[in-house]
């Protein structure tokens, strides 16, 4: 048996034929219409994921009430026919990839602050406890840097409880949405009752606080979803499968301080209670206390691997309908899992927009050519500021009508200067229309400094892989531990030379900033990763550093990381001058290896430039971790085994430090640059030398627009 079969067997949600195991999951992308009507572009995009072979899309969400209950200013909606015209465009579209199509219906419920709160309408609540009054809600715990990354202050909100006639009229309002999907030729609808959400709401005994038969007990809190399972069932019958989300499990939830929220009892009973009602399969998400910042990386969409599996699997054996489960599960693992009977099929989303041929790649045993997802949180940021989603690492996600790769007018000689991932997409691209492309590098492999970041953050490196494999495929001339200088560009004669020398970065102007044991940033990362350094790193480190290459013990991220942990010729005491990404990452890092850290950022921010949601998450990792991070304070003087700032007030501190790594001051490299002015040659830069430092997704996308115009 092959390692995906089980992701490949067809099977029936209701009765609605699935080709394989593989759903697409809603995911909101803010790139319809005002009016919430979907696009011609949004139509290639799902197009794009149709052909790539996944068995059915889930469309969303798409609000049954505009512009009452939006969750994003440009969201798709079914609250009214005019909407009905380009969803069957899609639902046709779709049909000719044998992929089938649903609709995600909502009601926003709170989720709605952020755009219809902002338009004065009320939001919907079940009881006026515990919402903030001012309206902020779950934007109520972040720190200063945190709300200064958002647009801005939320205004005053009404907070309006449900009455039982507005439950009715809302319940009417998810059968009549149910009913346009029918017209449109739709496959199913999946009625979204998690994530904070209205239903939601209702499930949650935290939010939920009726004295009715719409509270209390867990078949009350209930009862709101299991009326708008039957309504729909009444209205369309057989013709539409009903899938019904619900939170499995309600992360990091302390109930001393949060109260009670969704046990794990209550999901199993209210799955059941959806299964009699009519619906035809249960697809298990989950959540957390919306005002916890770390919110959606502990949960729907969780760092850790399979967090949601556990509680998917107690659902399943408690229903006699397909079960399907979501949260960062590997197609590997996704296969596995339906295998042992853990639920039946696997939903992904940002896989997907990484990668849309992803599920085909898994058909033809070509995973080691699939673009995977880094788990960066760049596309679901860009929901949390109202902006339409996007992709770090694969730049026409969203934009499939705007940019496309096409063959070249004239074949070029290319020569690529730099084998980070700005030089390696460029490459790529450049291969793809093409062109005779050499791709050179200083170092012993591909990767640039994403090699150290793949150190400490490991899904980093799927890029990268990604990349080498297609420079291999495309047959891409790779040449490595060269320095390419004039003289090695004159004799290659490239017709187009692209420079992606990075960025470099020199010691501030601080007392005692020349000792052994202070560190720019690349020293610090040459030291760790053993890569050659132009630096005297001293016997002992450059001895240790060149068995470790000779014996292959730096060959990957995961082997640096490993043997991390047994030496490291890094003090014990390490002070890190910079809160930018290199800064933060170097502290968790250090941190985990048993290193006393502190953290001393000269601004107001740490992070700043980071997704938003990715930030989020890794200031409170530092948090949790006991790292101290300070901010505005500024380096006095570095002694032989100690560090000295002022504070914002001026105040002078010394702490230990025998190491210090600063982690601050990067500019573009354009020394190389420089020389080839004048030179004759066609000259393009991309990448930290042709700007400001832009991480993986600044690199990965301007390496590929200029790719498309060599």
């Amino acid at each position: 048996m092959g390692e995906y079969d089980a992701l490949l067997k067809p099977g029936m949600i209701g009765n609605m034929r699935m080709k394989n195991r593989m759903i697409m999951s809603a995911m909101g992308l803010n790139t319809s219409t005002e009016e919430g009507v979907i696009t011609d572009e949004e139509i290639e995009y799902y197009r794009r994921r149709a052909e790539g072979g996944v068995s059915l899309i889930q469309v969303g969400s798409a609000t049954i009430g505009h512009p009452e209950f939006v969750v994003a200013p440009k969201e798709s909606a079914i609250s009214d026919d005019k909407h009905i015209p380009q969803l069957k465009k899609l639902a046709d579209t779709l049909h000719e990839y044998d992929c089938n199509l649903s609709v995600q219906l909502h009601h926003g419920g709170t989720v709605c602050v952020g755009v219809s709160g902002f338009m004065g309408l009320p939001i919907w609540v079940p009881s006026p406890v515990p919402y903030h009054e001012d309206g902020t809600g779950s934007y109520n715990e972040l720190d200063p840097s945190q709300r200064a990354m958002l647009c801005g202050e939320t205004p005053p909100m009404e907070f309006r409880v449900c009455t039982k006639e507005d439950i009715q009229r809302f319940v009417r309002m998810f059968a009549d949405a149910a009913e346009r999907c029918v017209k449109a030729g739709c496959d199913a609808v999946e009625i979204h009752g998690g994530h904070g959400y209205l239903i939601d709401s209702f499930l949650n005994p935290r939010y939920n606080q009726r004295d009715d038969e719409y509270g209390g007990s867990p078949e009350n809190r209930s009862r709101f979803y299991v009326e708008i399972v039957e309504a729909i069932r009444e209205r369309v019958g057989d013709k539409l499968a009903i899938i019904c989300k619900i939170d499995s499990h309600e992360f990091a939830v302390d109930p001393d301080t949060d109260g009670p929220g969704i046990s794990d009892e209550q999901a199993v009973t209210t799955a059941r209670l959806l299964e009699k009602a009519g619906a035809d399969a249960i697809a298990a998400s989950a959540y957390a206390p919306v005002y916890k910042v770390t919110c959606p990386t502990v949960s729907h969409v969780a760092y850790t691997p399979n967090a949601i599996v556990p509680y998917a699997e107690k659902i399943k054996r408690a229903v006699n309908i397909p079960v399907t489960a979501v949260g960062n599960i590997s197609m590997e693992d996704g296969a596995a899992f339906i295998a042992e009977g853990k639920f039946d099929y696997l939903q992904i989303a940002r896989k997907l927009l990484a990668d849309p041929m992803l599920p085909k790649k898994v058909m033809e045993n070509r995973m080691d050519e699939a673009r995977l997802c880094l788990n960066c949180y760049v596309c679901l940021s860009q929901m949390y500021q109202a902006a339409s989603v996007k992709c770090a690492i694969n730049p026409e996600c969203c934009h499939e009508t705007e940019i496309s790769i096409t063959p070249a007018k004239a074949k070029k000689r290319v020569l690529v200067i730099g084998g980070g991932p700005a030089g390696m997409e460029t490459a790529r691209v450049a291969a793809m229309r093409g062109h005779d492309v050499t791709i050179v590098d200083k170092g012993d492999k591909l990767g640039g400094t994403l090699f150290f970041a793949s150190v400490c953050t490991p899904t980093n490196y799927r890029i990268v892989r990604y990349l080498k494999r297609q420079l291999e495929l495309l047959g891409v001339h790779v040449i490595l531990d060269t320095e390419a200088d004039r003289s090695f560009i004159d004799r290659l004669k490239p017709d187009v030379v692209v420079l992606a020398t990075g960025s470099k970065r020199d010691l501030p102007n601080i007392r005692g900033r020349n000792q052994k044991h202070v560190l720019d940033g690349d020293t610090a990362r040459d030291m760790i990763t053993g890569a050659k350094s132009k630096r005297n790193l001293g016997a002992l480190t450059k001895f240790m550093c060149t068995c470790g290459r000779t014996i292959g013990m730096l060959k990957t991220p995961e082997k640096v990381a490993k043997n991390s942990h047994i030496w490291m010729p890094i003090g014990k005491n390490v002070v890190i001058y910079g809160g930018e990404l290199v800064g933060l990452e170097m502290a968790e890092f250090l941190h985990d290896r048993k290193r006393n850290i502190t953290v001393i950022e000269p601004g107001t921010y740490v992070g700043e430039g980071l997704a938003l949601v990715r930030r989020w998450k890794m200031v409170d990792d530092l948090r949790n971790a006991g790292i101290p991070v300070l901010v505005n304070c500024k380096a006095v003087e570095i002694g032989k085994d100690t560090f000295t700032y002022a504070d914002e007030s001026g105040v002078r501190h010394t702490i230990p430090a025998d190491t210090v790594m600063v982690c601050e001051g990067a500019v573009p490299n354009t020394d190389l640059a420089k020389k080839l002015r004048g030179s004759g040659y066609e000259v393009h830069m991309v990448g930290d030398c042709n700007q400001e430092l832009s991480y993986i997704e600044g690199a990965i996308h301007e390496g590929n627009a200029v790719g498309r115009i060599l």
